[in-house]
């Protein structure tokens, strides 16, 4: 039986916590981050921005 350790305060944030690089402004993944897709010569991202300054949080696949 193999055992996980219990969080700590410096594991960080959760894995689905994005938080913006330019205000600290955090939400979750499916929170209310702004997205829009948009066409690439390699195909189309999904782009994240943050609601309260408009930075770019993530570039993703669509």
């Amino acid at each position: 039986m193999s055992r996980s350790r219990p969080p700590t305060t410096d594991d960080g944030p959760p894995k689905t916590l994005l938080i913006c690089p330019d205000c600290g402004h955090e939400s979750h993944l499916d929170g209310d981050w702004q997205t829009h897709l948009e066409p690439t010569v390699e195909g189309t991202v999904r782009v994240s921005i943050c609601p309260v300054c408009d930075g770019e949080i993530a570039r993703r696949p669509a």
